[in-house]
């Protein structure tokens, strides 16, 4: 009786010591798993990028070269997209449509998009503004905001050929009530996403497939309807906010409220921009109307 005793209990000596050693490589990997991570994070969100908002604000009024849309295929941080996830899209889309690199491409991108089979869309509160790259959006399959819709809009425009510019904007209703006093208002910017279609830059909303096809883009203004707000001023111009040195919804909120005082400035200006079209049927439908808006176009 004894024996057996000895037995069971060197038995759950070693049932013991094998729990013990799962635990210690279970926990190592986790450790491995996390440093990866971590360093593939940091790698991939630009950690070591020197640059920052407080030396970038309105500094696009200088710095965007419109004359050479090239310039504005590069990939940003947040904004290289993988062949496999240029293929996702790509597979939704005819031969034609990818080698136009016009309206129809456009429309293609923002289908893709907004099926919520490929991205479901969710609320944070601005607390993933720089967090992912399109890339990461893509194995999360959310948008969580303007700022996501953006990195994957400027990325799969500039995957298929068409120079994109991100452009963050803060609302000017916004900064009228904030610099009077009010700074308990909500927080509100949008991010625009400006492309070089055909042979000019029109203007993208990033969340919903509406452009403004006559916009002077060396306006700040922008009056575009989005929700209660129906106008903006630009903050920031680049390849996307890690770009121009946005890491947090903390660097959206200090930088807006840094310039407040010149957003509100431009409330009484007259309008910057005519009405937003359909980016759906734009190549076909609204082709008449654009022409009657600006004959350059066509």
């Amino acid at each position: 009786m004894e024996g057996n005793n000895q037995v069971e209990s060197i038995k759950s000596m070693k049932k013991c010591n094998a729990l013990k050693w799962i635990a210690v490589m279970a926990n190592l990997l986790l450790a491995i798993s996390c440093a990866t991570q971590g360093a593939l994070q940091g790698q991939t969100l630009g950690a070591n990028n020197p640059v920052k908002w407080e030396n970038t604000l309105f500094a696009w009024e200088s710095e965007i070269d419109y004359a050479q849309p090239s310039k504005y295929l590069a990939a940003g941080p947040l904004t290289n997209l993988s062949a496999d996830n240029r293929a996702l899209v790509e597979s939704t889309l005819s031969w034609e449509t990818i080698e136009e690199k016009s309206w129809s491409l456009v429309e293609g991108i923002y289908r893709y998009m907004r099926d919520e089979r490929n991205f479901k869309p969710i609320g944070a509160e601005g607390a993933m503004i720089a967090k992912r790259s399109a890339d990461q959006i893509f194995a999360d399959s959310t948008l969580t905001g303007c700022h996501d819709w953006g990195i994957v809009l400027a990325a799969t425009l500039r995957a298929f050929g068409i120079p994109a510019i991100y452009t963050d904007a803060a609302s000017v209703s916004w900064a009228t009530k904030y610099v009077s006093g009010k700074d308990t208002v909500p927080f509100y910017v949008h991010v625009f996403i400006e492309a070089w279609i055909g042979d000019r830059w029109v203007l993208l909303n990033s969340t919903k497939p509406e452009a403004i096809l006559s916009h002077d883009f060396n306006d700040s203004l922008i009056d575009f309807q989005v929700g209660d707000n129906s106008r903006y001023y630009v903050m920031f111009k680049g390849l996307d906010p890690l770009d121009y040195g946005l890491r947090s919804a903390k660097d959206m909120v200090n930088s807006m409220i840094a310039a407040s005082g010149k957003v509100a400035e431009s409330a009484g200006l007259p309008p910057a921009t005519l009405s937003p079209l359909p980016v759906f049927g734009l190549a076909r439908k609204n082709r008449v109307i654009a022409k009657a808006m600006d004959q350059r176009l066509f």
